[in-house]
């Protein structure tokens, strides 16, 4: 209204007044989007004007406008992480090639009848462009497999209940879902240190150097009944063959329960139950059937050796909730696609190979940890170096070629959070 007024020849003395309040207006959402674009959608007041960022965006503007450049300062405010510019770039494309509707897919399953059930996927794919309508038969499972493979499930061409529910999300869904993990990556301030990147909903940690991806580890993490929590932290110390100390939690709900229906199986598992000065005692003389956790006075370490639940190696960073990075006996549960499974650490697949890595590039150091695993002794490693450890919940990642990749919601976070974001982001 106010661009019109400005443009009304007719009315010459309200130009001057009508200009002013124009020029409040358009600043005002200039910077109402910088902010959004810097740090995610939040509350636009005065508690803003703490930020040292905040108190930068007038030059930016300014300078962006005086250079005739106004649209390329204005998102120069955006994160440069890579994983950020990333999922900029595949929305994009996602928007251009995809119409945003809010219909679901409904497929009846479990279904006997398999004509039915792969009639329906067959039209999921083909509505989501894995599949056309002059495809045969015989290209359903590769279509399958790519869809599979792009929501993090392996890519077996089998239409297990985790596919399923996939195959059944509508296209609006799966933009907001994108959206709203854009809003997280800017909400999180990544900076380009060196750091280890956790992303729980993908099982699968990224190792960066700068902005530049050097290695990738599958990894187990937190089931829903004990999550593993978003955190920042650092990188502080690698130990070699460590022992154990079994946390209170898992000594009462897991350890006594076993060892009351079998004897041995301290014994067998190489756990010493140790008294309130950290000696050992002999848990043959203690009566176990009337232990509780009002009167175990006692703490279980398991010894150093391949069968120890942390393995072999342990990285410890700072964190409120006493959880870290640890190899581990189990390694067949790295094969599954959805490795939800620990009390809240993470399990690292080949942690030889990341304790080389901070060894070897972070602290300069020659010492050769295949060797130092294999001789069972226990050494500690101080890391001398900035290495960043960010544990995050992303949900929906792309790669370089712009191709996307929805993981399942493990936690339920989206569903929380995308009720509050779809009201701000007003999609």
């Amino acid at each position: 209204q106010l661009q019109h007024s400005m443009e009304d020849i007719s009315q010459p003395n309200r130009q001057s007044t009508t200009g002013v309040a124009l020029e409040v207006l358009v600043s005002d959402a200039a910077f109402r989007l910088m902010v959004n674009l810097h740090a995610g959608y939040r509350a636009y007041d005065s508690t803003l004007f703490s930020e040292t960022w905040v108190a930068a965006l007038p030059e930016i503007l300014t300078t962006g406008f005086m250079n005739g450049a106004l649209s390329e300062s204005i998102l120069s405010v955006q994160p440069r992480f890579i994983e950020y510019l990333r999922l900029q770039a595949a929305s994009r494309k996602f928007v251009r090639n995809n119409t945003l509707t809010d219909e679901w897919v409904d497929i009846t399953y479990p279904n006997k009848d398999s004509v039915v059930l792969y009639g329906q996927i067959r039209s999921a794919l083909q509505k989501y462009g894995y599949l056309n309508s002059k495809d045969v038969d015989g290209n359903l499972t590769g279509a399958l497999k790519r869809f599979q493979y792009h929501h993090g499930l392996t890519p077996d061409g089998k239409p297990g209940k985790n596919t399923i529910e996939a195959l059944e999300q509508s296209m609006l869904y799966k933009y907001r879902i994108l959206a709203l993990n854009l809003d997280r990556l800017r909400k999180q301030q990544n900076d380009e240190t060196n750091k280890l990147w956790v992303n729980i909903p993908a099982y699968r940690m990224k190792v960066y150097q700068g902005n530049k991806l050097i290695d990738t580890f599958r990894v187990i993490v937190g089931s829903p009944s004990t999550p593993t929590p978003v955190l920042s932290s650092h990188m502080n110390k690698v130990i070699a063959n460590p022992t154990w100390f079994v946390p209170k939690s898992i000594t009462m709900n897991e350890i006594i329960p076993k060892i009351k229906s079998d004897s041995n199986y301290l014994k067998r598992n190489n756990f010493r139950l140790l008294d309130k000065d950290y000696k050992t005692v002999s848990y043959e003389n203690i009566d176990m059937t009337g232990i509780s956790a009002d009167n175990f006075n006692y703490t279980i370490r398991q010894d150093r050796g391949a069968d120890n639940s942390l393995g072999q190696l342990k990285f410890i960073f700072p964190s409120p909730y006493a959880i870290y990075l640890h190899d581990t006996p189990g390694k067949s549960l790295f094969s599954k696609d959805l490795r939800a499974f620990s009390h809240g650490c993470i399990r690292v697949q080949h942690p030889e190979r990341l304790a080389g890595y901070i060894l070897h590039e972070i602290n300069a150091d020659t010492t050769d940890i295949v060797n130092l695993i294999r001789s069972g002794r226990h050494r500690e490693f101080g890391v001398n170096s900035e290495l960043s450890i960010e544990i995050r919940y992303i949900t929906c990642e792309a790669d370089d070629a712009g191709r996307l990749f929805f993981y399942k919601d493990i936690y339920g976070t989206d569903k929380k959070e995308l009720e509050k974001f779809t009201v701000e982001a007003g999609i």
